[in-house]
């Protein structure tokens, strides 16, 4: 159990294995940014990313615990390696230690 599958709503999975590197993607109020009022008036939010994140192992439950704690606290996310591919963590419907 030191990987997992994630499968996403579209039927596509992702496998991360115990030491994965993820990029979390979050939405912030842009009102406390310095632009200019129209910039605010057109984009009221932006996104901020995260440090790279080390997956880590449960000792029972694999790495669905470290998952779920990464996944509630960003809407978006990218592997570290692979920053040409950016996953929804909404369109998640199942997570399985292999």
């Amino acid at each position: 159990m030191n990987s997992c599958k994630i499968i996403f709503s579209n039927g596509e999975s992702l496998v991360v294995q115990d030491g994965s590197k993820l990029i979390g993607i979050h939405s912030r109020d842009n009102r406390a940014v310095n632009i200019s009022d129209k910039e605010k008036f057109y984009y009221p939010r932006t996104t901020s990313t995260s440090e790279p994140l080390e997956l880590w192992l449960h000792a029972s439950a694999g790495m669905i615990p470290s998952l779920t704690e990464f996944l509630c606290n960003f809407e978006y996310f990218y592997l570290l390696d692979k920053e040409n591919e950016v996953f929804s963590s909404n369109a998640i419907v199942k997570l399985v230690s292999i």
